[in-house]
């Protein structure tokens, strides 16, 4: 292997400028490998594109395109490169390819094409919830299909470059999905791509991971109807990007800048690295950055006080920059999220920061499992007042545990439920609120997918509670009940309260919540690095739109910096007042 030539990497940088020219810049040779790489790898159902070694085959293609000067060379240089996994693909000019139809298929023909239920990443971290398959039709009948649908398109043409197009058959002959013409020249393809491994030093590699992480979401993101975004122009940026990266550090930045263009707040881009803290948190109170916890008694830092500088940049510009590599649909999660990233780093790394115009320099010690706990909003499991108000921190207590307080909530003159957080695995209390059995059926759907570029697909797979979501003794729904959540309540938090909203089985007061629901789905990059992000739907139990709006509260609040000053939890005084004021009624 050797290093891309440095004048090609100049070229790459500046090639946005000079898109207009009828030479190809080398970032247009990498964006036309880059997505003929998705329409290969996932809807072009040969033996040899469902056995490669994908990764390896990518970096190796950005090294092999990315010198072509012209379009024919391009072309040229791209069948070379795919036709030992795809024999039956052409590409050509525009004016060249039409995506007509190809002669049919006989009665007795056995044909065999992709199915995408979400999409397979090979990782056990999606609950089972998605699958891929290359499914066949034999005698006119899916054989072990995912789902019923057969594409009725055979044949898809698609754009490459300015001036290149594919013309992608999605169907074919079972015998012609190894075709023994194509044997020698992939024997040879596999010698070429075996000495290819992730090194973030060498270009191709950071290419390649960009372009993966591209066709991933571009073929099964489902909320692209819903995100503004151009998501080809943002791998555009991201190759760019790439050629100035040094490290892994550098590249694993690149993948975060270009993923936050989503809007999800599923996505999150990981490293084996060790995130290290500060002895104290902050959070935004009013667009006002504040100290709300602090570790360490020997620093002359205050709860309450007001941060104005960090590490010698003003506050707004600390975070302008901290803002850009994070994927969030909600103010509210996009807040919370900023608060935790805006204060880790390295370990023993120095974090000087300014608390009221006066600096402070702090290091980063703590290690995320300990830090963690202070980022909650409340520790308290369980308080009972003595008004006959019972309140429940459902961030903390186990199902165990309030099954054993049923008995004394069912005798409370009014119910407080914190959700500003994350269920611990509680959803069961949702049984003694409601005085029906759960009717909705579709609130989750898994895309079925068969065509590329995420186009509408074929159908959906409903997801659901209805098997355990039941009314159960004793029922606490006649008395008060409020909800206190807030932009932190994310994913299982929401399902939680899609039931309250969606059955009225309570008020809710707070914020909106984060905007991010259903299964994650992992891909996993060289390097030990990953990407989640949502695979599937999720809407609200009236069918209106979940992501990136989350559920609203019934009774909006806020928090000011004399609460956190004075040591006072102005939600949970507000869900208290709230309940007596309603009792006195």
């Amino acid at each position: 292997m050797r290093f891309l030539p440095v004048c090609l990497l100049f070229l790459l940088c500046v090639s946005t400028g000079c898109r207009h020219e009828s030479e190809h810049s080398e970032t247009d040779n990498l964006v036309a490998f880059g997505r003929l790489v998705g329409y290969v790898r996932f809807f072009h159902p040969t033996e040899a594109a469902a056995e490669l070694d994908w990764d390896k085959f990518i970096a190796y293609g950005c090294e092999q395109v990315i010198g072509c000067r012209t379009s024919e060379e391009l072309e040229a240089r791209l069948n070379r490169l795919f036709f030992p996994i795809a024999p039956t693909l052409v590409l050509g000019s525009p004016d060249q390819l039409d995506d007509g139809a190809p002669p049919p298929l006989s009665a007795d023909t056995v044909y065999t094409f992709w199915q995408h239920q979400g999409v397979d990443l090979k990782t056990d971290q999606n609950g089972g919830a998605y699958a891929s398959r290359r499914v066949e039709v034999r005698h006119g009948r899916l054989q072990d299909s995912l789902f019923a649908a057969v594409p009725q398109r055979r044949v898809v043409v698609r754009p490459l470059s300015r001036d290149l197009v594919c013309r992608l058959p999605l169907v074919l002959p079972v015998e012609e999905t190894a075709p023994p013409n194509s044997a020698d020249s992939l024997t040879a393809l596999m010698a070429n791509i075996a000495p290819y491994s992730f090194d973030a030093r060498r270009p191709e590699s950071r290419f390649a991971n960009v372009i993966t992480t591209y066709n991933v979401l571009r073929h099964f993101y489902p909320y692209f109807d819903v995100v503004e975004v151009d998501w080809p122009e943002e791998m555009r940026r991201a190759l760019i990007r790439s050629v100035a990266d040094r490290t892994k550090a550098d590249h694993v930045n690149t993948l975060l800048r270009m993923t936050a263009a989503l809007d999800d707040g599923h996505v999150q881009v990981r490293t084996e690295s060790q995130e290290y803290f500060p002895p104290i948190y902050w959070e935004w109170i009013n667009d006002t950055l504040t100290i709300t916890r602090v570790v360490d008694t020997t620093l002359d830092i205050s709860v309450g006080q007001v941060v104005t500088g960090i590490e010698g940049m003003s506050v707004d510009e600390y975070f302008s920059d901290v803002m850009s590599i994070l994927s969030a649909g909600t103010d509210g999660w996009r807040a919370y999220r900023s608060q935790r990233q805006s204060l880790s780093g390295d370990r023993s790394s120095p974090f000087p920061i300014e608390v009221d115009g006066v600096l402070r320099r702090l290091t980063r010690h703590i290690p995320l499992f300990e830090y963690y706990p202070l980022t909650k909003v409340n520790q308290t499991q369980h308080r009972s007042y003595p008004d006959g108000i019972e309140y429940v921190n459902l961030d903390m207590i186990s199902m165990e545990e309030l099954t054993d307080l049923l008995p004394e909530l069912s005798r409370a003159s009014g119910l407080l439920f914190d959700l500003r957080g994350y269920p611990n695995g509680n959803h069961g209390l949702i049984n003694h609120l409601m005085t029906q059995p759960d009717t909705v059926s579709a609130w989750m759907k898994i895309p079925q997918i068969v065509y590329p570029d995420g186009e509408e697909p074929v159908g959906y797979s409903p997801r659901n509670w209805i098997d355990f979501m039941q009314p159960q003794a004793p029922f606490l729904g006649e008395r008060p009940v409020v909800f206190l959540t807030d932009g932190r309540a994310v994913s299982y938090a929401e399902s939680f309260l899609g039931f309250v909203k969606g059955y009225g089985l309570g008020t809710l007061m707070g914020q909106p919540t984060a905007g991010a629901n259903g299964n994650v789905n992992t891909l996993h990059l060289p390097g030990e690095i990953s990407i989640t992000f949502t695979g599937m739907q999720v809407t609200q139990h009236d069918g209106s739109r979940l992501h990136g709006v989350g559920i609203q509260p019934d009774v909006y609040l806020e928090r000011s910096v004399a609460g956190v000053r004075e040591g006072r939890d102005e939600f949970l005084e507000a869900g208290l007042n709230y309940l007596r004021d309603r009792r006195n009624k």
